[in-house]
């Protein structure tokens, strides 16, 4: 199964994508990373980074927790 990362394209996840693919790229870790439809999760999304890792939603406020909690599901 190929591992995905989706996120909403008005998430603030959009800026900390680079980011993301540097680490899995680092760890040698294949994953795509797709911005996606509205996830009706708008009361987060000026807040938090909201992602969906492999069919599991990780919400966090701080960006390196973010990364930390991504490769935690892709390892």
């Amino acid at each position: 199964m190929a591992q995905k990362i989706l996120y909403c394209f008005r998430n603030r996840t959009n800026q900390v994508e680079e980011q993301i693919r540097n680490k899995l790229e680092e760890k040698d870790i294949e994953c795509s990373i797709t911005p996606t439809y509205c996830m009706k999760l708008c009361i987060f999304c000026e807040n938090l980074n909201v992602v969906i890792v492999n069919q599991d939603i990780i919400m966090e406020k701080n960006q390196d927790q973010l990364i930390s909690k991504i490769l935690e599901k892709l390892v």
